[in-house]
């Protein structure tokens, strides 16, 4: 299987955007990570009730969603600048 390569450019500006996708499924787990906290707060007293542990269970699942969506970008972030990215190896290194 041959390999793509990518015009410097091209490579520069890929790797770019996956960097901004990374930083913004960042910030996106930060506010799910937030809210799900506020949620807790809020409805700690109504955990009993089907309405709140509803609203708690939610708020967590749209934490975790949003870390699994920040951990893929980072593993194709990193997938890209290390596996196919071509980043020098340093002489003497064994890989």
């Amino acid at each position: 299987m041959r390999l793509m390569r990518f015009p410097q450019n091209k490579r520069e500006q890929l790797e770019q955007y996956l960097l901004d996708e990374m930083q913004a499924k960042w910030v996106a787990y930060l506010a799910a990570s937030e809210e799900h906290a506020n949620i807790e707060d809020e409805f700690s007293n109504m955990l009993d009730r089907l309405d709140g542990a509803h609203a708690v269970k939610q708020a967590a699942k749209k934490e975790q969603v949003a870390l699994e969506k920040y951990t893929r970008a980072v593993r194709a972030f990193t997938d890209f600048t290390t596996v196919r990215g071509g980043r020098p190896i340093p002489p003497g290194d064994p890989k």
